[in-house]
């Protein structure tokens, strides 16, 4: 196993697996954590992982299925059977193998998204016929695995490097994957059909999106094997004409103008560098001067729904910025309508104020945003269990002057 997991290299091979329809079975490694995932015919049927989180037992309390009680003696309900936990706990009648097979079925889909997010390990991926049972197995389609997993990306600079200089070129849209575009990404992908041999800068520019956006929907369409990008073809009339008008250019102006996008290019540079440092900070639980760099990072930069977010994680942790934390969050699941996170966070902080009723409102939003958003789901069950709702105003808002 001796390739090296790089921003894109998981992505680009679930690309080709799905392109090609491949069978097969992947391996990767990363740091304390090893995951296997076995593909059959361009669909991912079963996956494996060492990490606890990932594992059936996790999963089945995550979703609400298992008390804390059974969850905690999992080790020892097992350490004296050969059988497996899901077989357990149905013989058991603690769970009835529906909700089993569900949970396996998400089990395996998370799986794949984390795979498909990792930018450190290593992979190693062979072409066979996995040996999987069929009564074990779950035929996930990858376009709807790759697409939630691609607006969980971080950085997409790795595919603007590679396909900056080249133009985006729409092919044959599959019903697989139309299935899981969003209206507005379906309706961007028409528009792409009609920009034929034209750079990236001037399709942004014509259809007026910012260009977190716009590569975020490119990578997308290029994953799902639905758009690919050929090198720009030199019209030479068109090169001629635009020689002849270069004497109209004033060139204090155009200096002024390639000065302008360096510091631009700077700025975001820096605003990705403080986010990291904020991250660590929240890491080490030291919220108040997190929340404090990612506040300039949003001056500098406010086109990111994930800064907003984070700053709103920060600042839920200090009881004296909730007040902003209600905002963030409220910012960045309107940049994001797509993303659930955002929406649960809000509920959360409605849930520690007590107002149970508006946090259940904002649980729902999350699930009906994302079915698969299993913390939201536990919440709902916590709710409905837990009697009386009560408060429905925030007393966050703020006051319109």
């Amino acid at each position: 196993m001796d390739n090296p997991i790089y921003s894109y290299s998981i992505p680009v091979l679930f690309k080709t697996i799905l392109k090609s329809m491949a069978s097969g079975e992947l391996v990767v490694k990363g740091d304390d954590l090893k995951r296997t995932l076995y593909f059959i015919n361009g669909k991912l049927v079963f996956a494996k992982t060492t990490l606890v989180s990932e594992r059936l037992g996790d999963i089945l309390f995550n979703t609400g299925e298992i008390s804390a009680s059974y969850h905690n003696n999992i080790g020892k309900m097992i350490a004296s059977t050969d059988e497996k936990i899901g077989q357990l706990l149905v013989r058991k009648k603690v769970v009835k193998r529906r909700d089993i097979f569900r949970s396996l079925l998400y089990q395996v889909r998370i799986i794949g998204i984390a795979t498909l997010l990792m930018d450190s390990g290593e992979w190693d991926f062979v072409r066979k016929e996995p040996n999987i049972p069929n009564n074990t197995r779950f035929p996930i389609e990858l376009p709807g695995m790759i697409t939630e997993g691609v607006r969980k990306l971080d950085d997409l600079n790795v595919f603007k490097n590679k396909f900056g200089n080249l133009s985006p070129k729409c092919t044959d849209i599959s019903k697989s994957a139309n299935v899981y575009l969003t209206a507005d990404e379906f309706q961007l992908y028409e528009k792409l059909s009609n920009f034929q041999n034209q750079s990236h800068h001037q399709i942004i520019s014509s259809l007026q999106i910012g260009e977190e956006f716009y590569w975020e929907k490119i990578v997308l369409f290029f994953l799902i094997n639905i758009l690919d990008f050929v090198p720009l073809e030199i019209d030479p009339g068109k090169k001629l004409n635009n020689q002849d008008k270069k004497e109209e250019y004033d060139s204090k102006g155009m200096k002024e103008q390639v000065q302008g996008t360096i510091e631009e290019s700077n700025q975001i540079v820096k605003a990705k560098r403080l986010f990291l440092q904020a991250r660590k900070l929240y890491k080490e639980k030291k919220f108040w001067e997190a929340a404090a760099i990612l506040d300039k990072v949003v001056k500098i930069d406010n086109s990111r729904a994930k800064y907003y977010y984070n700053l709103g994680l920060c600042q839920v942790q200090v009881h004296s910025l909730e007040k902003e934390a209600e905002e963030n969050f409220k910012k960045a699941a309107a940049m994001q309508p797509w993303n659930a996170d955002p929406v649960y966070a809000i509920g959360i902080l409605y849930q520690k104020a007590n107002l149970k009723k508006l946090s259940e409102k904002y649980f729902r939003k999350a699930l009906e945003i994302n079915i698969d958003h299993t913390k939201a789901g536990r919440m709902i069950k916590d709710i409905e269990t837990s009697g009386s709702k009560k408060g429905i105003k925030s007393p966050f808002s703020v006051k319109k002057k």
